[in-house]
């Protein structure tokens, strides 16, 4: 059953700023996360109710799905019951996470934290590009799998943030949401080609992360 938490009051819906003037939503995926906004805590959560209110197909709301997952708007994660065992469904909270339906998830409304920086190295100065973030990042996620650390931002790995950050819109935030995605795969997690330099060397890889291509099965739509 899918089932929703709505922290906000019940009459009307707190949307931060950050939201509305998200130019990297597009107005179909914006629309489905206010429906969202507008609904109190357990509602439950049915892909064909939502297509119905909206006048949308389940194909679209698909795609509404992939999009609002990859902004980092609405995260997903395996719900477990008390005992910490998985129950099968999926958990899907709102907020402004690094960056993600099936029949069986819940989606919980929490606050929205978009001014935080991941750390005080995080912020530019003089409009120039703050390389630690990148490594920053990295080295967070290789932490975690056990991945070789950024010990250094060279020139040429300078270079290749640089021209990067000319090509997509935002690259700092999709760098979050393509380690994110990448903690989840195990083949990427496992995969020896998968390092720093590779996700920075050309403006295809970090797309093939964003866009699912190595994704588990149990993380699938």
């Amino acid at each position: 059953m899918n089932t929703l938490r709505n922290t906000l009051k019940q009459r009307y819906s707190q949307i931060p700023n950050e939201l509305i003037t998200d130019l990297n939503l597009c107005n179909g995926s914006l629309r489905v996360l206010l429906y969202l906004f507008t609904k109190p805590d357990d509602w439950n959560v049915y892909n064909k109710d939502i297509c119905k209110q909206l006048n949308i197909s389940e194909q679209t709301l698909t795609k509404y799905w992939k999009t609002l997952l990859a902004s980092g708007w609405l995260k997903r994660e395996k719900s477990r019951n008390k005992d910490g065992k998985l129950t099968g469904g999926y958990t899907y909270l709102i907020g402004n996470f690094s960056i993600s339906i099936k029949s069986t998830e819940q989606v919980k409304s929490i606050e929205h934290s978009n001014n935080k920086p991941i750390n005080k190295k995080e912020t530019n100065t003089n409009g120039k590009t703050d390389y630690d973030v990148f490594s920053y990042m990295w080295n967070e996620y290789a932490n975690k799998t056990n991945k070789s650390k950024v010990l250094k931002i060279t020139s040429k790995r300078k270079e290749k943030i640089r021209t990067r950050c000319s090509e997509v819109k935002d690259f700092k935030s999709v760098f979050k949401v393509a380690i994110d995605k990448a903690s989840k795969s195990s083949f990427l997690s496992k995969g020896k080609f998968f390092d720093f330099d590779w996700l920075i060397a050309n403006d295809t890889n970090i797309i093939k992360v964003i866009e699912d291509k190595y994704k588990d099965k149990e993380y699938e739509y």
